[in-house]
């Protein structure tokens, strides 16, 4: 099976979230799945990306602090699923779901949403009152996460979680079927 792994959050060799996008396509391809790897980061972090043989990482670096809303970045995937021609998208968090979404669309690729947390309750974990902000970008910025969860949870076709409690969680707080 061929599939496109699509990664938009910082990659750094520290991080818990790394080290699963890099043990999900290690066993991917030790049972003989082709898998590569799109890794689409703001510019400023571009010095930042490890590479190594095994990675087998593209990359698209965005002018946006939020590569995943950066259009260009929706261009580039749809660009490659179109020339790789993957079976499947794997979307590696929120923003990789969310910058896949059209692509999905026009071409009908799956998607696997791979997520890794809760994108609202982070955010109400650094900012607990959205709605009585310090500053008016902190009220937007909440109403755009909302946006793209809803985006991601209702368009990926498989959402992989990382405990049961977030599977219930979803199913009683969010209303994703649990099929």
């Amino acid at each position: 099976m061929k599939i496109l792994s699509v990664i938009t959050s910082r990659f750094s060799e520290d991080a818990a979230d790394t080290w699963r996008v890099r043990s999900i396509a290690r066993i991917l391809r030790a049972n003989a799945h082709d898998v590569h790897m799109l890794h689409c980061v703001k510019k400023s972090l571009r010095q930042h990306l490890p590479y190594g043989e095994e990675n087998h990482q593209s990359q698209f670096t965005s002018s946006v602090p939020l590569p995943f809303i950066d259009p260009l970045v929706h261009v580039y995937i749809y660009r490659v699923v179109k020339k790789e021609h993957p079976d499947l998208i794997y979307a590696n968090g929120f923003g990789s779901a969310f910058a896949s979404i059209l692509t999905k669309i026009a071409t009908r690729t799956p998607i696997i949403f791979d997520m890794h947390g809760g994108l609202i309750e982070e955010y109400l974990l650094r900012y607990p009152h959205p709605y009585r902000p310090s500053h008016p970008l902190v009220c937007c910025l909440f109403l755009l996460y909302k946006f793209v969860e809803f985006t991601a949870l209702r368009f990926s076709d498989r959402i992989f979680c990382v405990s049961h409690n977030m599977i219930d969680y979803l199913h009683e707080r969010k209303k994703v079927p649990l099929e």
